[in-house]
């Protein structure tokens, strides 16, 4: 089961439950590390499980000050709504646009700026250069992660310009939202 699937039963859950994902998540991606024959796959699975486990020892420590049920719902339909609009898009990395965002919120998780937050967790540069909205970032990844930006925020007129060059229709986002909200 993907992780993305796993961690959508988190809708309403508090702290611990979620302590519990990124323990199973963590182990589930050294797993899968260990079972790659291709290094490059390997070598990026574990440095994920890494990440996951910096995030796990922060929330076990009490160190994620802002974290609740609020915070978790959020980033859980964050996550899912990027990864639903990357797979209408065809783009097989939309493991990635769910990890940008689990990742976007971690500034508020760890109440200190985005770009602080980003480098204490030491994610790869390709998270860095679409979250801090960085010259050169992936455009596609960079395009889904602010629709979803402006959906949350309610910038219809944004929501139908970013739609549209990313050639989806408004229903679509529309559905891509409900979606991940279930």
């Amino acid at each position: 089961m993907p992780l993305s699937a796993q961690v959508e039963q988190l809708q309403g859950t508090d702290a611990s439950t979620f302590q519990a994902v990124l323990s199973d998540a963590i182990r589930k991606l050294r797993a899968a590390a260990s079972e790659s024959s291709d290094p490059v796959e390997a070598a990026y699975l574990s440095d994920l499980a890494n990440r996951f486990q910096w995030l796990e020892e922060a929330s076990n420590a009490g160190a994620l000050p802002n974290f609740g049920a609020k915070s978790v719902n959020l980033i859980l339909v964050r996550a899912r709504f990027g990864e639903n609009l990357a797979r209408l898009a065809g783009d097989p990395r939309y493991p990635l646009t769910y990890l940008i965002g689990l990742f976007s919120l971690l500034d508020a998780l760890l109440d200190q700026p985005l770009e602080r937050a980003l480098r204490a967790v030491g994610v790869a540069p390709i998270f860095r250069e679409v979250l801090l909205g960085m010259t050169g970032a992936d455009k596609t990844l960079t395009g889904i992660h602010a629709l979803v930006r402006f959906y949350e925020a309610g910038e219809w007129e944004q929501v139908r310009q970013s739609a549209q060059g990313l050639g989806f229709t408004e229903g679509v986002v529309a559905d891509a939202y409900v979606d991940a909200t279930e």
